[in-house]
């Protein structure tokens, strides 16, 4: 997230871009994870080990990876925005569709229960503190 993860926001929606190195792990426009409920450390900040902003973790985290959904399927207008109008970030002046949109990801987020892995395992979802466990096998 960069410095954008010391903006003030709800939920963050992780896309994966339209380029090679995203395609060479296979998250290329997918959604890759979705955050709700930030909550900020602003302490490696102030310590300046990290100049970038806080540390973020967040109270629901649902990390799909290569397994998320096409945001193009999901939401075609934002998928627009992002890859058609090169945006990197929204936090304001989405339209009433676009809002939509980010709404029902956020939904589905909220139904994660963790995501399949190559083998068909369910790799567990985060754990409550919001940082994800190994992903060994998953």
């Amino acid at each position: 997230m960069g410095s954008v993860r010391g903006f003030e926001y709800d939920a963050v929606i992780g896309v994966g871009a339209i380029t090679a190195g995203a395609k060479s792990f296979g998250i290329d426009g997918r959604i890759n994870w979705v955050g709700i409920g930030p909550r900020k450390d602003w302490s490696a900040h102030a310590m300046r080990v990290d100049p970038r902003g806080p540390q973020v973790t967040f109270d629901k985290f649902a990390l799909w990876e290569d397994a998320g959904p096409f945001l193009l399927d999901r939401a075609p207008m934002l998928a627009r925005r992002f890859y058609e109008r090169n945006a990197r970030f929204l936090l304001t002046g989405s339209s009433i569709e676009e809002q939509r949109e980010a709404e029902s990801i956020l939904r589905l987020a909220g139904k994660f229960k963790g995501r399949p892995s190559s083998s068909g395992a369910i790799c567990p979802p985060a754990k409550p503190n919001g940082r994800c466990p190994p992903r060994k096998g998953c």
